[in-house]
This record gives C-alpha cells, structure tokens and sequence, in this order.
C-alpha cells in the first residue's frame, strides 16, 4: 500500500510539473510554407513584478519583455515565448503584461507579411492561479494566411475579426464561466527607467509601436520620471 501512494505522488508530482513547465505563449506552423513569427509590443508593457520596466523577473534564455522573432519555422514547428508573470523560463523570448502584435510573414523570394493579430495580457490577475475557469497558456496555429487559429483549454477557433485576442475572455472553450472583468490596478513606474515613454527599440526590439498608449492604471511610484521631448502618456 505504502509503495502505491509514492508512486501515485510521483505521477501526480510530474504532471504538476508539466502543467507549470508549459509555455504562457506557443504560435506553430501548421501548414506546408516556411514561415517567420515577428512578436512585438503595442503601447507600454510590464515586467512580471508589474512594473512599467522592460527588465524580466523570470530570468531565462532572454533578457526583456519585448517578444522576439524566428524565421525559418517549418510545418509543426513553434515560437515558444513566456510571460513574465508566469512560474516558467523556458521559451524562446519573454512577453510581459501589456498589448503584443504577433505578425505572420511568409516565405516567398524573401519574408512577405501576410497577416498579423493582437494579444492583450493587461491583466493584473493573470496568470489566473486558482482560478477555476481560466488558464495561462495560449495557442495560435497558422494554417494558412486566411486560416489562423487560436485557444486556451479549448478546440481551436479562428481570430476574431477585429483581430484582438484578450487574456481576460477565454470562452472559446465552450464554458461561458472562462470570462472576468479585467483588472487595470496594481501597474506602478520603475526607477529603472525614469524616461518615459519606454522605447523598446532602444534595447533591441524588433518593433514597438504606439509608445504613449497605456491600456492599464499606472500608479507613478518613483520619483524623478521625465517625460521624453514631444511625447505623451
């Protein structure tokens, strides 16, 4: 009796560890074309101790929270990144709480954009720890330019329409509960980096866009904040 609970502890310790391991973020190619993933961020980001800084709290294979590239990527092949706010460090790049663009480009004589949509991850409850109804950890599947899906604990489904997929509403899943009001509070500045906006393309991003748009409550915290010359917040 005694050597079948430590195995049943054993099994149950390993798919724990399985469940924390998997990535927040994992986009795969599930057509025939060689494809590149382009992730980058859409207005002010936030590192996983939900500050207004650039720095990841996690430390793995990347420095910053400002997403990342990988051409290349053949049929059932992924980009793995991971949130910041997420209990895991083994992706490709790193994405915090904020707005990202993933954008599709294909292999033709050279990379040629052919669609593109939004992740919104401000949401200050995420990555939803307990929570009974939402999970951590979306998919996007590219089948086509015209044919790209996506889901959280569910069947696949296209990207809606406006292109804007938000951590807060998972009900592709089928379970109308996968839904909560997002939570705009508990975001605060960082002395790290006292001029504001944050340009990512400083540090080495592939693209950032929309610099002074902020899509959560910015407690300014620190003192000393500058605000660059000719910029809004």
């Amino acid at each position: 009796m005694k050597t079948k609970i430590i195995i049943i502890l054993l099994i149950q310790l390993f798919i724990t560890q399985i469940l924390h391991s998997a990535p927040e973020l994992t986009i795969t190619n599930k057509s025939n074309e060689t494809l590149k993933f382009v992730v980058y961020p859409i207005g002010a980001i936030f590192n996983g101790a939900k500050k207004y800084d650039l720095n990841c709290v996690i430390s793995g294979n990347y420095t910053y929270i400002f997403g990342g590239q990988k051409s290349g990527v053949t049929n059932n092949q992924s980009f793995i990144l991971d949130q910041d706010g997420a209990p895991t460090a083994n992706g490709e790049a790193s994405i915090g709480y904020g707005k990202y663009r993933v954008v599709f480009y294909k292999l033709n004589s050279g990379y040629d954009s052919v669609n593109y949509c939004d992740i919104n991850f401000s949401d200050a409850d995420y990555p939803y720890t307990g929570d009974p109804y939402l999970i951590k950890d979306l998919n996007l599947e590219y089948y086509s330019s015209t044919n790209i899906k996506y889901y959280f604990g569910g069947g696949a489904v296209a990207i809606p329409s406006n292109k804007l997929i938000v951590s807060w509403d998972q009900r592709t899943s089928g379970n109308t509960n996968a839904y909560k009001t997002q939570n705009k509070n508990g975001f605060i500045s960082s002395s790290t980096y006292p001029n504001w906006p944050i340009n990512a393309l400083t540090s080495g991003a592939v693209n950032h866009t929309y610099l002074n748009e902020v899509y959560v409550n910015l407690f300014l915290k620190d003192n000393g904040v500058n605000l660059v010359s000719n910029k809004t917040l």
